[in-house]
């Protein structure tokens, strides 16, 4: 794993097939095929990086609708100025490489998911109203039916989004938590493009009802990475 948050120099690699280059302030924790994990010490030198060079994951931040990054001491100053009730910065993390759990595995998740007999005490049934066009399962207690006072954990309510054939384009938990900055996890696959990249984005639960606009932008984001000079090289 990177020591360091940010890296000095443009990030180059291959991103689950493609060739990319992610500018320097962009890319937190980035992470190449045989870099050592947490609590492990390099041994020798830093490899020579290039767009061949297999990434596994790295995270970005950025503002919502704009999606304006960290580029310099304004933007910092404007994320700094807001709170978690109020803020309109957010981040996603991508998972490629050996990590890639495999295509199709949305649709392996959401069926282990919602196929379970038993977790605990606690299934999701699915709810007669869709919410902003997703599919809205709650997590009830299974003796019950009924949600109870636990059920205030990121994954209290489940939203499924699925495509002409069926397949699951988007899996997104939130919290129930009564404040404006209760969470949600939103995940979703580049394989659609042709891209082995598993996606993970994180925002406050107000934010949800623009699921669809943040997957297409973000999507736009990480396939406009793509580099057309694959000769460069960076070290990490």
């Amino acid at each position: 794993m990177a020591t360091a948050q940010y890296t000095p120099k443009d990030v180059v690699g291959d991103l689950g097939g493609i060739p990319v280059t992610i500018p320097r302030h962009l890319a937190e924790f980035v992470e190449y095929e045989g870099d050592p994990g947490w609590g492990q010490k390099r041994e020798g030198p830093v490899p020579e990086r290039t767009h061949q060079s297999k990434l596994t994951s790295f995270g970005v931040q950025f503002r919502y609708p704009d999606m304006a990054t960290l580029s310099g001491p304004e933007m910092w100053k404007d994320k700094k100025s807001k709170n978690i009730y109020n803020t309109d910065w957010m981040g996603f993390g991508v998972t490629t490489g050996k990590r890639y759990p495999g295509n199709g595995w949305l649709d392996r998740d959401t069926n282990s998911t919602l196929n379970a007999v038993e977790m605990g005490h606690y299934i999701y049934v699915k709810q007669p109203k869709s919410e902003y066009g997703l599919q809205f399962y709650q997590k009830v207690n299974k003796n019950t039916g009924q949600a109870d006072e636990k059920m205030r954990t990121i994954d209290a309510n489940l939203f499924i989004a699925r495509n002409a054939e069926g397949q699951v384009i988007s899996y997104i938990v939130c919290s129930t938590a009564q404040h404006q900055a209760a969470p949600c996890r939103h995940s979703f696959s580049l394989e659609f493009q042709g891209v082995s990249v598993e996606v993970n984005v994180q925002y406050r639960r107000p934010m949800l009802e623009h699921w669809q606009d943040i997957q297409n932008k973000v999507t736009d984001m990480i396939l406009g990475f793509k580099s057309q000079n694959t000769s460069a090289a960076s070290t990490q």
